[in-house]
């Protein structure tokens, strides 16, 4: 590896002789004189202003000369951001040969770089001795977080003790985060959006708190929205849950809880839930809450409906819960939040008074309970499904296929999802129970073969394709075979009816759908590009539509029902 023309921007190799980066614009001498010219001018203001009764300013937490080595094996590069937590820094994983990134404790005002530029020497007194304290604190949960796996959460590599100080290696993360994007599309986003945004974070934070760790620091722009969905990142400033009456205040105007504010606040995963229940605020209305310190004297919150914005009444209730205040009013982890919000916030009989019995009665314990008995219903619910088709494929008569196929042609108008109809092909009722479930498992591999191949001709990746949505479009499959209609529109209705159920029992939002019936004479190719039609039909005037082209989950299913009809169901993302 030729590290001597890395750029130490962007840990690309950059042309010998080149001072400054072709890819990033990274110039290591300017970077350096913007360090030293930023301390010079702090120490210039504090000498101007000695014999005055204002305080001096603190020096910012000067970052670890470029190329320093850290525990052998990780090259740090410039700085990312300083917060009063820490700094953060792109550094290059030399043994796998691969970008990371550093986070460094570093509580500002708290220790100080000695003559080397590399060691941490504490302040004198309580300052000190917090900093000596929370190192292993932030060491020890570096390695807790380093046996964690989620996919709403940064992943760290690794942890290692350099320099009187502690060091977390995390995966760099690709993407744009959520506070940009969300600039990007005007300020504010539609419900079922930001709910599917924050779903894999607040999920994957249940683990976190699960573990006794708390984030501390949630907020717009530490979501990453990468390939592989929103990221939760910089867990430098994470610890045990408890007080901690000394350090710096953590969190972000708006998005922080009293308590993390102050000396001598409880900060739990309760403080967490006032985080994402503050950014879901924000997503939803464009607006944030008023800063928490503020809320204490006088508490002038909005309800989000009182914005003019549509949401399922519990849902809101959930989240202005989250808001509470006196924490102990509050929802009490992510677990909590994560049921309240997407399980029983859905469900159709759920009130606001239950939800908030709920959280009364709620802890970690019950909820998971909760979670688990949804879990085993799901697979009671999937093992019926099942049994059903069986029987279903065993010769349960429901309606002739020429039937099916006419009411499908004649229910294309005023149903825009579900499109239907037989292409003008026609059933041989001597052979309509000639497809086998073998048939349908390779119908499915050679739809999904077809549409990867458009996919690469057209420059797009590869298919990805998802468990979770394929098992919704088996279950979609499933019902839809059980469906008998006297007319048109009620056999629109029945179809539209169970897509929306299925998609509602497994829990995906925000993703396309299309329901679809054939004879089972049709080619996979035939029924491919007429699922394309249905898209695009389906995605007129819908801004910023999604079509198998260049979405980024995909799950199919068929199922033949008893007359012979194919039923084919495609959900996309």
């Amino acid at each position: 590896m030729d590290f001597q023309n890395m750029c130490m921007g962007c840990m690309e190799i950059k042309p010998a002789g080149l001072n400054t980066c072709p890819y990033c614009g990274f110039n290591i001498i300017t970077y350096s004189n913007k360090i030293n010219n930023d301390e010079q001018s702090i120490i210039e203001i504090n000498r101007r202003t000695m014999s005055t009764t204002s305080m001096p300013k603190e020096l910012p937490q000067r970052p670890l000369p470029i190329g320093t080595m850290l525990g052998g094996s990780y090259m740090v590069g410039r700085r990312l951001g300083a917060g009063g937590f820490g700094v953060s820094y792109v550094g290059f994983d030399v043994d796998f040969e691969r970008k990371v990134a550093i986070k460094e404790f570093y509580p500002k005002g708290y220790a100080d770089r000695d003559v080397t530029g590399t060691n941490l020497v504490p302040r004198p007194g309580a300052r000190g001795a917090y900093f000596t304290e929370q190192k292993e604190h932030f060491a020890h949960e570096g390695k807790v977080l380093a046996q964690v796996e989620e996919q709403g959460i940064v992943r760290v590599l690794s942890f290692c003790r350099e320099f009187n100080t502690a060091y977390i290696i995390m995966e760099f993360l690709e993407g744009e985060d959520l506070a940009h994007y969300l600039n990007r599309r005007g300020g504010y986003l539609p419900v079922a959006e930001a709910l599917e945004i924050m779903r894999p974070v607040v999920k994957s934070l249940a683990l976190i708190h699960e573990r006794g760790l708390v984030h501390r620091d949630i907020s717009p722009d530490n979501i990453m929205l990468t390939k592989q969905g929103p990221k939760l990142i910089d867990f430098g400033a994470a610890l045990g849950k408890g007080e901690h009456p000394e350090g710096p205040p953590i969190g972000k105007r708006g998005y922080a809880p009293s308590e993390q504010l102050k000396k001598g606040g409880v900060v739990g995963a309760h403080s967490d839930v006032y985080s994402l229940c503050a950014t879901l605020y924000l997503l939803i209305t464009g607006q944030k809450p008023p800063r928490s310190l503020d809320r204490e004297k006088k508490d002038e919150i909005y309800n989000i409906s009182d914005y003019g914005v549509e949401i399922n009444r519990v849902q809101e209730a959930a989240i202005m819960q989250g808001l509470a205040m006196d924490y102990k009013l509050r929802i009490k982890n992510a677990g909590d939040l994560y049921y309240l919000l997407y399980v029983y916030g859905v469900k159709t009989e759920s009130t606001v008074e239950c939800l908030q019995k709920q959280v009364r009665e709620s802890s970690t314990e019950v909820i998971m309970n909760k979670l688990e008995r949804e879990r085993k219903k799901s697979k009671t619910r999937l093992a019926y499904i099942i049994a059903t088709i069986c029987v279903l494929v065993l010769g349960c008569m429901i309606i002739s296929v020429r039937a099916i196929t006419k009411k499908l042609q004649e229910s294309k108008k005023g149903t825009p999802v579900v499109i239907t109809d037989d292409l003008g092909n026609t059933t041989d009722e001597s052979d309509s129970h000639s497809v086998t479930e073998d048939d349908l498992h390779t119908y499915i591999d050679a739809l999904y073969d077809a549409v990867d191949s458009d996919r690469q001709s057209a420059g797009y990746g590869a298919l990805n394709k998802d468990k979770a949505y394929e098992a919704a479009a088996n279950a979609g499959v499933a019902k839809c075979t059980q469906i008998s209609a006297a007319s048109q529109s009620e056999w629109s209705d029945e179809l539209t009816e169970a897509a929306l159920e299925t998609m509602d029992e497994n829990g995906i939002t925000n993703a396309g759908w299309v329901i679809r019936a054939y004879s089972n004479d049709m080619t996979v190719e035939a029924i491919k590009e007429d699922i394309y039609a249905a898209i695009e039909d389906a995605n007129k005037g819908i801004a910023d539509a999604i079509d198998l082209m260049s979405c980024n989950k995909i799950g199919a299913a068929t199922a033949i029902s008893g007359d012979g009809t194919m039923f084919w169901m495609v959900i996309y993302r």
